[in-house]
This record gives C-alpha cells, sequence and structure tokens, in this order.
C-alpha cells in the first residue's frame, strides 16, 4: 500500500525488485517484517531509501558511463527519485564513478548489517534513513546515526541539519499525516496543510511560507 503511494522512480524499482541485489532485496523483505513498529513517515522514507539503493546498485554500470558530472547526477535523480547532488558519486573515469557507486552501497550494508546482528533493525528503519528527498543526505544520516546510536557520539556532533532542514523534515511528516486523514495520496497545497495544522493544534512555524 506505501509503495504505491510513492513518486513513479521509485514504484518502478518495486517492480524491479526481482533485480536487486540479495541485500536489498532482504533489507525490502526486513522493513515489511517492520512496518508494526514505524509511523508512516518512518516507513516512507526507509523504503524510498533502500528502493533508489536498488536503483543506484542495478544501473551502476549505466551511472559510471557518464563522465560529465552534473548530467550523472541528474540522471541519478530522474532514475531514482531521490535528489543526487553532486559528490554523490566521484571520479574521472568509468571504473572509480563505478568504483564510488559500490562504496556507497558498501557502507550502507555495513551499518545494516551491524544492526542486524544486534538485533537492531527496527531502529535502523526508525531512525537512519530520516531525511529530505535528499540521496546525498540520506545516505550521510545512515552514517550519522551508526555514529550516534553505536560509537556514543552525541547527535549534534554528527548530524550536519540546519533549523530549514529540520523544519522540512517535519513538514514531509504533517502532510503524510493529512494523506491519512484524507485517504489519498496527493500532496496537500499551502493552505490546505496550513489549515490542517491550526485544526491539530500544532504550532505553525514563522518559516512555514519558505519551508512549503
Amino acid at each position: 500500500q506505501i509503495v504505491g503511494e510513492l513518486a513513479l522512480p521509485f514504484q518502478n524499482a518495486y517492480r524491479n525488485l526481482r533485480d536487486a541485489s540479495p541485500f536489498i532485496s532482504g533489507c525490502i523483505q526486513d522493513l515489511t517484517n517492520c512496518l508494526d513498529n514505524l509511523t508512516r513517515s518512518q516507513a516512507k522514507w526507509a523504503i524510498e531509501t533502500f528502493l533508489a539503493l536498488s536503483v543506484l546498485d542495478r544501473e551502476a554500470k549505466d551511472f559510471s558511463k557518464i563522465l560529465d558530472e552534473a548530467v550523472r547526477h541528474h540522471h541519478i535523480t530522474q532514475r531514482t527519485g531521490l535528489i543526487a547532488e553532486i559528490s554523490l558519486t566521484v571520479g574521472n573515469t568509468e571504473e572509480q564513478i563505478l568504483s564510488s557507486i559500490h562504496k556507497r552501497i558498501a557502507e550502507v550494508q555495513a551499518v545494516y548489517e551491524f544492526d542486524e546482528k544486534q538485533g537492531q533493525t527496527p531502529t535502523f528503519f526508525m531512525f537512519a534513513c530520516q531525511g529530505l528527498p535528499c540521496f546525498n543526505g540520506r545516505l550521510l544520516n545512515i552514517r550519522n546515526y551508526h555514529m550516534v546510536q553505536h560509537k556514543g557520539l552525541p547527535s549534534e556532533s554528527t548530524v550536519d541539519r540546519t533549523s530549514y532542514d529540520n523544519e522540512a523534515c517535519k513538514l514531509e511528516g504533517w502532510m503524510y499525516s493529512w494523506q491519512d486523514q484524507q485517504n489519498c495520496n496527493i500532496l496537500p497545497t499551502e493552505d490546505q496543510l496550513h489549515i490542517f495544522l491550526i485544526e491539530n493544534q500544532i504550532d505553525v512555524p514563522d518559516s512555514y511560507p519558505q519551508v512549503y
């Protein structure tokens, strides 16, 4: 049901999961088993992240052939549904770019498997994948989650977010809540969401119009 509410690139990725690596397909299955422990926002962030990773992994060779960095990351954005900013993948040759993609996926796998051995996959899905629809940010958050959860570092020392980012994440969660209330999968207009916040006695931040 959640997949049907996601943007088209994510739905396409879900339909092609049969071609995903055992690691990613296993993560999606684990996520399905954890849904009862997650909020709607947490579930959407997690499934978006791993579906995007499945595309990045499956089409890695095609992406690596695009040597122009801006063109490559625009293509990754179009294919995965998450905004791929410059530096998501790096390198001057196909081999270097392909290696950087594999390293990105290996980093996520290492963090996930660490939590899996600790029996903490529900916690991983709750907190590791939160964030805006930015591929770089999602992967950075997974790394930061690991540093905070298992290395004992305070969250403010690792999470590179501005207050604007935090408000945008809250706004996305409110949008999902509005969708639940309306039983639909379209995004609310600014006015509709503003009314929803007031009706539910949620303080509307001064930056709301800009964040929206």
